[in-house]
This record gives structure tokens, C-alpha cells and sequence, in this order.
């Protein structure tokens, strides 16, 4: 834990130190408008709000399968612009976080089953069509009360804090390819692997109108503590008021394998959903 927190230090220092030198060269960078961090749509644990219906045919938890339900709260926002050019690359520090609860909707208590928390400090530099985002993530999920009650069940404390990178690239109008990698300084329960890392992809129609354009993407995870097992989650849909940069999204989603909800992020699970995400 004293590792985690001085590599967090260092990073921070570093990171401001360099935001405070351009800040002085221009300012009004501060809390800046527009869309400066990448949104994966198909994560099923980034920043955003959200709620959805799930038709679970393989639970990972003891309740095996059946409707549940999942709400998202959360965002991920610019802070301090480091650098802007006239060709539109810029150099952006960020924050974000978000919190998502699972719950089963059959019986008269709906169960709260469990919440997965992150938090995000990261650094985007975009480059004509290539963008990096590098920085600390920190992942936490815990049992819901009602749920490790009915059943009896010990908390494991799933804790994850991560330094992560991704790599993304514009390969068409609306459509880009991207890669992901983390490493874990500090994983719960101990013995937990470490490496963590992701691909995928996303697009969107440029021109179907100014309601709704269709987009979609597919992500998949590859945990070293899940034995590399892809996890693979797949969203289509809608996205309602495009040109604005406050949208709705109307999506339905498909997800095989390892649970994206840490306490069980070993055990496979495969559903279908439909959902709307509100993109602040």
C-alpha cells in the first residue's frame, strides 16, 4: 500500500507541475467545454450514467440467473487543458469516476447484489488520428447486505488500484480501433493476478440524421486473474440529439463471459440487456 501511494504522489506531482507551466502560458484552459476524453461505449464499467434491464441466463452469482437490473452513475470530465493546437490536437488532464449496482428485480426484495466503484485521474494526448490515454485507476466492488444475508456469504474485498494505458486510432470518418493494457500496483484479495488488458472497437453512422444516429462497438477484457478467459461485451443502438454534447443512448447489449462486477470476476455470466446511457 505505501507503493501505491508514492507512485500516486509521483504521478500527481508530475502531472501538475507540467499542467501549471502551460497553465500560465494560456489561460482559460481551466474546466474546458468539449469532448476531450474517449467514451468506450461497450466497457460495461465506464464512467456514465445509466440504467438497464438484464435477461440473465448464466449468473455468476448464487442467484444463477433470471431479470436483473443495473444502474450506473458516474462521469468523466476535462480539468486542465496542457496544450491546444489550431490542428486540434491537444494534451488534456482528466478525473472521473463512477459507481454501478446490480440487483435482482424477481421477488419482493430485489436483492441488492453488489456495487462496482472506480475512479480515474487520466492524461489524453491526441495526435491527428491517434489518441493515448495514460493514468491511475482505482477499482473496488463490494457485496450488497440483503445479498451476502440470504445467502450467507463472507465479503472477499475485491480492490484493484491500476496504472493503465490505451491506445486509440481514427481509422475512418466515426469508426476507430483501439488497445488497452493495466497493471495492477495493489490487488485484493492478495494473490490476485495483475495484468489486465483489452481490444476493441466503435463507430458511428456520420450522416442518418439529427434525431438519431446508429452506432455500436465491441469490447473484450482479458483478466490474467479470470485465466486470460475473454470477457466480451458487444452494444448497438441509438444515439438520440448526436450533434449535442449531452446525448441519450438507446442500446442493447450482449455479454459473454467472466462478470464485469468485481466480487465476481471469475465466474462466467452471459446476458442480454436493453438500456438508456445518458452521456453528460
Amino acid at each position: 500500500m505505501p507503493r501505491t501511494l508514492v507512485c500516486i504522489a509521483i504521478f500527481w506531482s508530475a502531472t501538475l507541475s507540467g499542467a501549471c507551466r502551460v497553465h500560465a502560458q494560456e489561460p482559460g484552459r481551466f474546466l474546458p467545454s468539449g469532448e476531450y476524453l474517449p467514451l468506450i461505449w461497450s466497457d460495461p464499467r465506464a464512467p456514465r450514467t445509466a440504467t438497464k434491464l438484464l435477461a440473465v441466463t448464466r449468473g455468476a452469482s448464487a442467484f444463477g440467473g433470471g431479470v436483473e437490473g443495473e444502474a450506473g452513475l458516474g462521469r468523466e470530465f476535462p480539468v486542465w487543458v496542457l496544450d491546444k493546437r489550431d490542428n486540434g490536437d491537444y494534451t488534456v488532464l482528466g478525473v472521473g469516476g463512477g459507481v454501478w449496482g446490480r440487483f435482482n428485480m424477481e421477488g419482493a426484495r430485489k436483492d441488492h447484489i453488489s456495487t462496482d466503484w472506480t475512479f480515474r485521474v487520466p492524461v489524453v494526448i491526441k495526435r491527428g488520428r491517434n489518441l493515448i490515454r495514460f493514468g491511475y485507476i482505482h477499482r473496488s466492488s463490494h457485496l450488497g447486505d440483503e445479498y451476502a444475508e440470504r445467502f450467507g456469504l463472507v465479503l472477499t474485498g475485491f480492490s484493484r488500484d491500476e496504472l493503465n494505458v490505451l491506445a486509440m486510432r481514427e481509422i475512418a470518418a466515426g469508426f476507430r480501433l483501439y488497445t488497452e493494457v493495466a497493471y495492477a500496483l495493489n490487488a485484493q484479495p492478495q494473490g490476485s493476478s495483475r495484468w489486465v488488458s483489452a481490444i476493441g472497437f466503435q463507430g458511428h453512422a456520420l450522416r442518418y440524421g439529427r434525431v438519431a444516429r446508429p452506432f455500436g462497438g465491441v469490447h473484450v477484457n482479458l483478466d490474467q486473474d479470470s485465466s486470460w478467459r475473454p470477457q466480451i461485451n458487444a452494444q448497438f443502438g441509438l444515439i438520440l440529439l448526436p450533434n449535442q454534447e449531452r446525448r441519450v443512448r438507446i442500446a442493447a447489449e450482449v455479454h459473454v463471459g467472466p462478470s464485469p462486477q468485481g466480487e465476481f470476476h471469475r465466474v462466467d455470466e452471459t446476458y442480454v440487456t436493453l438500456g438508456v446511457y445518458i452521456d453528460l
